[in-house]
Order: C-alpha cells, then sequence, then structure tokens
C-alpha cells in the first residue's frame, strides 16, 4: 500500500545530499601548485557550481587570486569561507593569506594580528609561528618574537628559517 500522505511530504521536503566536488577541487588545488592560477580559478568554480557552498573549493579559489592580484576577489572568498563554516585548517590560510596583504602594504600591525589568528587556528604549524614571529621581528617586538620563533622551532626542529629569525 502506497505511504501514507504525510510521510510523502515529508520525504519530497528533505533536500538532496550535499554534493562534494572533491575530483575538481583535487584538481584546482594540482593546477595551483604548478602555477596555473587562472585554471585553477576555473576548475575552482566547477567545483562550486556542484556545491556552492564547499569551503576547499573557495580556499584554492581565494589563495589562486592571491597569486593573480586580484585582492578584492580573493577578500570576497575569504568572507565566504568564513560564512559557509570553513575549518580551523582552512580559517588558518585565509588569515595568512590577509596577512600577506598586511605585509604587502608594509602594516606590521595589520599583520601582526592576522598571523596571531592565523597561529591560533591552526597552533601546531611552525610556518604560521614563524611568519608572526617575522613581524614581531619587523616591530621590533622582541620579547613576543622570542616567544613565538621559539615555538615554531620546537614544533619543527628542523626549520632553518624559524632558528634564523630566533636568532635575529
Amino acid at each position: 500500500s502506497p505511504a501514507p500522505p504525510a510521510a510523502r511530504d515529508d520525504a519530497r521536503r528533505q533536500p538532496p545530499p550535499a554534493v562534494i566536488p572533491t575530483e575538481d577541487t583535487q584538481k584546482a588545488r594540482d593546477l595551483y601548485k604548478v602555477g596555473r592560477y587562472t585554471d585553477a580559478v576555473a576548475a575552482a568554480k566547477a567545483a562550486l557550481n556542484k556545491n556552492e557552498r564547499y569551503t576547499p573549493a573557495m580556499l584554492v579559489m581565494a589563495k589562486s587570486y592571491y597569486k593573480l592580484h586580484k585582492y578584492e576577489w580573493m577578500k570576497k572568498l575569504c568572507e565566504m569561507m568564513q560564512a559557509n563554516g570553513a575549518s580551523n585548517p582552512e580559517k588558518a590560510e585565509i588569515y595568512q593569506l590577509l596577512a600577506f596583504l598586511e605585509v604587502d602594504q608594509k602594516n606590521v600591525p595589520g599583520a601582526i594580528i592576522l598571523f596571531k589568528q592565523a597561529a591560533e587556528a591552526k597552533p601546531d604549524d611552525a610556518i604560521l609561528w614563524n611568519n608572526l614571529g617575522a613581524q614581531y621581528l619587523a616591530a621590533k617586538n622582541y620579547a613576543d618574537a622570542g616567544l613565538v620563533l621559539e615555538r615554531a622551532a620546537q614544533l619543527q626542529p628542523g626549520f632553518a628559517k624559524a632558528h634564523l629569525n630566533l636568532g635575529d
């Protein structure tokens, strides 16, 4: 016998499961890695056409736009990622991208704030701590530089750049 009307209505109201466009996103990552940023954007767009809320594809697109010097588009994607529940590692990459923009504009205090947010979002990443330490050095804040650079060196003992910055 057919399902009662209430059960049929419930089934109809359920949205289809979200498409996870992993292949398109991986293609975008691969293109990004070899410096094909325009093609990486296109592949990320293909992924987002299948799932407009898929933050991994947004991240590849944002990083590609950064490399293409399309900073307004990059910032917009960073906002979209935040709105769509980016993971902490993704947030760390967003903050780091935004921090690099501040570094490019010689805004050391702004870069420090963003690198700090990046390191807090992904506290086991020595590169983020090193980048924060480098900005503290630029600001001549040697006490904080020493603390965060020691952390970078402890997290990744073979990380020569962290040891070099610590020596400075």
